[in-house]
């Protein structure tokens, strides 16, 4: 036996979350990453994070999360608290060398001074192709990188686990995620979500003119990527005995675009010379959202149609990334979101209804490895009140394969194996 350490190089990871890197405002990569199940792909060792040359018949996944999320809200709309615990993952993965594979585990969420919940981690995964990925049973990223309006950055500690059907591929993450199940004379509703998120955009755009130099390449650009979301709500049920309460669809869009130029130019040539120094400077990132919230028959409330928008910029600095932003809201709400963007309390009906709502918010972000923290603070421009919120993750995952030669791989026979372990 060889013992290989090497950290994780999975492709599709790296491909996605660059992708929605600014999705969600809270979503840290080290939780997003601890949260996120590896599709495979079918192909060479290369797109798969393998070594080139071997496939893998079977794996074992380990990992560990610590988590403090503590929120200071003094606001109508949602009370602070600490969210404050660790979650353990084990699960067995059947083999990257089928196009149809298994996961087969579980998850554990230790909340301190709270319950211990345990969560089975049971999937059944296809690769269409090399970069589509069919997954049934547990899904793969909760929270699915939307934007804090759109989902609850809190949910990930609280729920760390969602049970459906996903498609997912480096432009894509399409899902439905059962929440609730009813039976004949069960006293609940039935309930799910379903939800899309697809890359509409993501290039460069070249403007201006070029600089004088090798195959006259240097040109200011605008690197733009942009989003799609949609979210699709369903509480009803014919065969529950559930006492009477609000059922019906919800439905819930949204489209954003981040904008980062990065502008090139050319200092005046030194006399007697054709050619002179090329500058570069990089501006903030520009972002916009725009959402909309629909109840047709208003049955969770008063609220018909809802909008929210967001404008925000950011810059790195020094290994932080820095943001700052502002939210407008109108009659905005949202069943997963953050209750600090919403026109109703999502938690407390008898809140008094707020339709205008506007925000200024201000964050800072760090990242090491397997640790990250980030700092929020948001400022109620119709409140006048501050409300903050801190984030601190740490995280380890370990992956033990086992790897035969590829020629090898679906002739049953005993021999030289390798183990590979991968930490990510």
């Amino acid at each position: 036996m060889q013992t290989v350490l090497r950290r994780s190089c999975l492709f599709f990871y790296v491909l996605f979350s660059v992708t929605s890197a600014y999705g969600q405002l809270t979503a840290l990569n080290t939780l997003r990453s601890f949260h996120h199940y590896d599709p495979g792909f079918y192909g060479d060792g290369t797109e798969r994070g393998c070594i080139v040359g071997d496939d893998t018949t079977d794996e074992w996944v380990f990992g560990a999360l610590g988590y403090l999320r503590n929120t200071e809200f003094f606001h109508p709309m949602e009370a602070g608290r600490t969210l404050f615990g660790s979650q353990a993952l084990a699960y067995w993965h059947s083999g990257y060398d089928q196009k149809t594979y298994l996961e087969l585990g579980g998850l554990a969420n230790v909340s301190f001074g709270g319950k211990t919940q345990i969560y089975p981690h049971v999937a059944v995964i296809h690769n269409i192709n090399h970069v589509n990925v069919l997954r049934f049973g547990t899904l793969s990223n909760p929270g699915h990188d939307l934007p804090e309006p759109l989902y609850n950055p809190g949910r990930r500690y609280t729920h760390p686990v969602e049970y459906g059907f996903q498609y997912i591929s480096p432009y894509t993450d399409a899902w439905i995620h059962w929440e609730q199940a009813t039976t004949y004379g069960s006293m609940q509703k039935e309930s799910f979500t379903a939800g899309w998120n697809q890359n509409n955009f993501r290039g460069s755009i070249g403007f201006g003119p070029y600089s004088e130099g090798p195959m006259l390449s240097h040109r200011s650009s605008l690197w733009i990527n942009s989003r799609f979301y949609a979210l699709y709500h369903h509480v009803g049920g014919q065969i529950d005995n559930a006492p009477p309460q609000p059922t019906g669809n919800r439905i819930q869009t949204g489209v954003d675009i981040h904008v980062t130029p990065n502008l090139v130019g050319q200092k005046r040539a030194p006399k007697g010379q054709h050619s002179a120094e090329i500058w570069r400077f990089t501006l903030p990132t520009y972002s916009y959202t725009l959402l909309r919230y629909d109840d047709p028959l208003q049955a969770f409330g008063p609220v018909k149609v809802g909008y929210g928008q967001m404008h925000s910029l950011a810059e790195a600095f020094k290994g932080f990334i820095l943001k700052a932003g502002y939210w407008q809201g109108n009659s905005w709400i949202s069943p997963l979101g953050q209750g600090l963007y919403q026109s109703l309390n999502p938690e407390d009906a008898s809140v008094p209804f707020q339709g205008s709502r506007q925000m200024l918010m201000l964050s800072a972000q760090k990242e090491w490895g397997s640790m990250g923290f980030r700092y929020d603070a948001y400022f109620d421009m119709d409140l006048g009140k501050w409300s903050t919120a801190f984030t601190l993750n740490m995280a380890l995952k370990e992956r033990r394969k086992r790897l035969v030669p590829s020629d090898a791989v679906h002739q049953p026979q005993a021999g030289d194996g390798m183990v590979e372990i991968e930490a990510s």
